[in-house]
């Protein structure tokens, strides 16, 4: 019995053996024969790669605008991935805390996680519009004020330089004097004719950039929209997502490669996040403040 029963446990070892180990073809030892062939082929290779290149760059504004079409096709899908990417801290906070209060007070609910998820994700996108109603409350007021002062002050400044250059004029007959008031006649006669020809040409066409502006600023928003809406389907299923591109990276490259990948992407992700996480509770602090204030000014 006890032999019969080592018999398929031994089977299954060279079954094992045969998935694990590396496979030998022959002598390890390469021929001279092959390493010809290899060293024919990477030649071949290398030219084939600079012919290609070559045309690569007859061809180049053709494939830019290939490469353009692409990326406003997945625009929207790459806004997603870095909106979901400068949310992702604001939902793991949420789950670390959350889920286990979820299932200490409420242990009869299943979907704990999946609720924590949910309320993270409503707060990170609620946090998000927060901040650029912020950022849009703080910049527009400055930046019309500075538009209005500049029309203010803009005509008044240029009739006073108009004004010291007359009086230099009209007291200064030398040839400096007399050379001011030619360039200023002819500024003047140009001026005049530009109106009188071009001005309603490029009126028409700084009302045609203008449309054409707004357009795209309403595309861009319905882009930004669609990014939310993908960001949102990313933060669910992130998990599933980040085992999918690992099994990519292992399929694609060898064990110690992916491994170096992966350790790298990781050591990237801490630091990057970990300088957005310090940027945002900074930009909270020194900011919060400033809006108690105002609201009690309000």
């Amino acid at each position: 019995m006890n032999r019969e029963e080592e018999k398929p446990e031994k089977e299954g070892k060279k079954e094992n053996d045969y998935y694990t180990s590396q496979p030998s073809f022959g002598s390890k030892k390469t021929s001279r024969f092959w390493h010809q062939i290899s060293r024919d082929v990477r030649i071949f290779v290398v030219i084939a790669a600079c012919i290609v290149f070559y045309f690569a760059l007859l061809r180049m504004t053709n494939i830019s605008e290939v490469f353009g079409k692409i990326y406003q096709v997945l625009k929207p899908i790459i806004y997603g991935l870095v909106i979901a990417y400068l949310l992702n801290p604001i939902v793991k906070l949420v789950d670390t805390h959350f889920e286990p209060w979820i299932k200490r007070k409420f242990p009869r609910i299943k979907n704990a996680g999946g609720i924590s998820r949910g309320a993270g994700i409503l707060l990170a996108i609620v946090v998000m519009f927060a901040l650029i109603v912020a950022l849009c409350n703080m910049m527009i007021p400055e930046l019309y004020r500075s538009i209005r002062d500049m029309i203010l002050t803009v005509p008044s400044q240029l009739n006073r330089f108009i004004g010291k250059m007359t009086e230099v004029m009209s007291t200064d007959q030398s040839t400096i004097g007399q050379m001011a008031e030619a360039v200023l006649k002819e500024a003047s006669d140009a001026l005049q004719t530009w109106m009188r020809t071009d001005l309603l040409n490029q009126v028409n066409v700084l009302m045609s950039n203008l449309t054409v502006g707004v357009i795209n600023v309403v595309k861009e928003l319905c882009y930004v929209l669609i990014g939310v809406i993908v960001s949102v389907y990313v933060l669910f299923s992130k998990e599933k997502f980040a085992s999918q591109c690992k099994k990519l990276v292992y399929a694609i490259m060898r064990p110690s490669r992916a491994n170096m990948v992966l350790h790298l992407t990781i050591k990237s992700n801490e630091i990057f996040g970990g300088f957005i996480l310090r940027s945002s509770e900074y930009c909270v602090l020194s900011d919060f403040p400033f809006w108690i204030c105002r609201i009690r000014c309000l």
